[in-house]
């Protein structure tokens, strides 16, 4: 039976970054025989430049290549092995786990004092690190240890060395068991946030707010380590971004931004995290009128960004998508919209280039950001065609906030360009499909009506339509802040704009010249 074709070396060697290229080439030439060394070398060479997998055409191209099918498997494992290799030295978690394979050979080798030594020094990296679950394995051998092969002066030394590790290994389960609380309070909480950017059902307020009343969230001295810190002030930090209280929900993520500065390992081993704690407390300092605390954590996020070519993949994937969400964030609430449209041919390839990798979700509120652009600066049929794709889109992962203002939007941008049939057919779809326990139903609905009342009214007549909806708008507007209808559609900054025959853009300019507050 004949073979089948496989890419996974090729998807394999396209992963790899110039560092890691680098390092697998510098390592065969260390573990490999000359012979098999270059046939490997070669076939890694042909793959590489290869854009498409194309298994006839590689062997056309390697025709003196005996045994093939066995070289692509020994090339992978290789890579492999190399990768393990690098990372082992730059990943402290990685470096650890290697340490633990060290001193399971040195005890086979009956070399116990020496692998007693190991452990004693893996065990303080483990700690200084946070790493727990690696410091139970490493007790657990250092008792394997004790009672095969240790001998101690007397055996009340050896029951108190026993005792000790006893204590230590109650000691780490319940830190693991603290942090497994505190993981699995933050899942629901987690969940809501990537839904929406807010709650969207009016049940979600009622669970979050009997979420909040948990033991373990009344003070930070209940998160018994640092990551288990790390997740108290996020689940704070999100459920007051959740309900609109920005003033409140800052401190928390700079509380783990400190606690990221304090334990280096933990920007490495939670790399997303960091970077998405960077990017909340940018869209949050820019939303509360800190502009230079904002720019202060952008500036690293571009920093860090410049620097992703050396970086994993995924790596480079989460930089991307944090990096530019926080710039869009950043440069909406300052009405610096043209930067968001220099950015937007390198947002959508990275979308393309990373779209395995990154949530439906994440790629649509990307998007979005640059059709709400295109709009605030009177281009309604180009954020018309960029909006079409997102209310298209049913997939999981779908942001529902991102959803329903897109369809907005789209409504809007139907109006702005006259197309008058279309915002009919389109308008009534959307008010039957309404949620109404949706918090947004009331004003959503709303906003249908009047483009429904603004079809073929004379554009001198408009204004007493936008006047009334402002009124009732500002009848509403302690609500409308619990809403946060500001994040993505600054609804009266459009009001203001048509009152006075203005874009967004000049609208929030005009704004902010007059009141620079406003920012």
């Amino acid at each position: 039976m004949p073979r089948k074709s496989s890419s996974k070396l090729h998807e394999l060697i396209h992963s790899l970054t110039k560092a890691e290229k680098r390092h697998f080439k510098l390592h065969s030439s260390f573990t490999m025989k000359n012979s098999e060394g270059k046939q490997y070398l070669r076939l890694f060479d042909v793959l590489e430049k290869e854009a498409h997998y194309d298994e006839e055409k590689v062997l056309q191209l390697l025709p003196d290549v005996k045994e093939f099918f066995v070289i692509k498997n020994v090339l992978y494992n290789n890579i492999l092995k190399s990768l393990s290799a690098l990372y082992s030295e730059k990943n402290p978690r990685m470096f650890t786990r290697s340490k633990l394979n060290e001193i399971e050979v040195l005890f086979r080798k009956g070399l116990y004092k020496q692998g007693h030594k190991q452990i004693e020094q893996t065990k303080k990296k483990a700690e200084q690190n946070e790493q727990f679950e690696t410091l139970l394995q490493l007790i657990n051998m250092e008792q394997k240890l004790l009672v095969s092969a240790m001998s101690f002066k007397s055996l009340k030394s050896y029951k108190e060395r026993i005792r000790a590790l006893i204590d230590e290994t109650k000691k780490v389960l319940i830190v693991l068991e603290n942090i497994k609380d505190y993981d699995a309070l933050l899942l629901p909480i987690t969940r809501l946030h990537f839904e929406g950017a807010q709650f969207q059902q009016k049940k979600d307020l009622i669970y979050l707010q009997e979420l909040m009343k948990n033991e373990l969230l009344q003070s930070p001295s209940k998160a018994l380590s640092q990551r288990a810190q790390l997740n108290f002030h996020y689940i704070w930090g999100i459920y007051y971004k959740l309900i609109h209280q920005k003033e409140k929900a800052l401190p928390y993520f700079q509380k783990r931004l400190a606690l990221f500065d304090d334990i280096a390992v933990f920007k490495q081993e939670l790399f997303s995290d960091y970077l998405s704690t960077l990017q909340m407390a940018t869209e949050l300092a820019s939303e509360t009128n800190l502009p230079e605390q904002a720019e202060e954590w952008l500036k690293k996020l571009k920093t860090l960004y410049s620097t992703k070519d050396a970086l994993s993949p995924e790596q480079q994937t989460n930089l991307f998508i944090y990096y530019f969400l926080a710039s869009a964030e950043y440069h909406k609430t300052r009405g610096d919209y043209l930067h968001i449209l220099k950015n937007a041919k390198t947002i959508s390839s990275g979308i393309a280039l990373y779209s395995e990798q990154i949530n439906p979700g994440l790629q649509q509120e990307l998007m979005y950001y640059i059709a709400y652009a295109y709009f605030a600066t009177g281009k309604f049929s180009t954020a018309k065609n960029i909006l079409q794709p997102i209310i298209e889109n049913k997939s999981t992962g779908v942001k529902s906030d991102i959803y329903n203002l897109s369809n907005i939007l789209y409504l809007l941008c139907l109006l702005e360009t006259d197309d008058h049939s279309s915002v009919k057919s389109v308008a009534k779809i959307r008010l039957k499909s309404l949620d109404k326990e949706n918090v947004y139903h009331d004003i959503d609905a709303e906003i249908i009506y009047l483009v429904i009342k603004l079809i073929g009214v004379e554009k001198k007549y408009m204004r007493r339509h936008y006047y009334d909806f402002r009124d009732y708008l500002m009848s509403r507007q302690f609500e409308m802040e619990h809403l946060k209808l500001y994040k993505y559609f600054d609804v009266f900054a459009w009001l203001e704009g048509k009152i006075h025959n203005r874009s967004i853009a000049e609208q929030q300019n005009y704004s902010i010249a007059y009141n620079p507050s406003s920012t």
